[in-house]
């Protein structure tokens, strides 16, 4: 068997759980904390079982919420997760970058 290395687990992860991380940031402050799943679980079940347990997150971070994984946008919510992947909860744009790049180069 050398050559080969079998995957971490942490002691208290199963072969039959996957861990991931579940993280949103907010003018109030950032939040992440670190659950398990069922393998095989989806980005989905992931997402409703972190609405469930974070119960420090704010309550406009379940409103219909856009997820990256690792900083790529989720489009196909039944994609399904991996150990050790984060998922983020984006928050809508305040402002669209685009408008203010124009008006920044308006005012130079």
């Amino acid at each position: 068997m050398q050559g080969k290395q079998l995957p971490p687990f942490s002691d208290h992860m199963s072969i039959e759980t996957v861990e991931f991380e579940v993280s949103y940031v907010s003018p109030a402050g950032s939040f992440l904390r670190t659950l398990q799943v069922s393998r095989g679980a989806s980005v989905e079940d992931a997402l409703a079982l972190a609405c469930v347990t974070c119960t420090e997150f704010p309550v406009e971070a379940w409103d219909d919420p856009a997820v990256a994984i690792h900083g790529w946008l989720v489009t196909d919510m039944a994609k399904r997760l991996v150990g050790g992947e984060r998922l983020e909860i984006l928050r809508p744009l305040v402002v669209d970058p685009g408008q203010v790049r124009r008006r920044r180069a308006a005012n130079v």
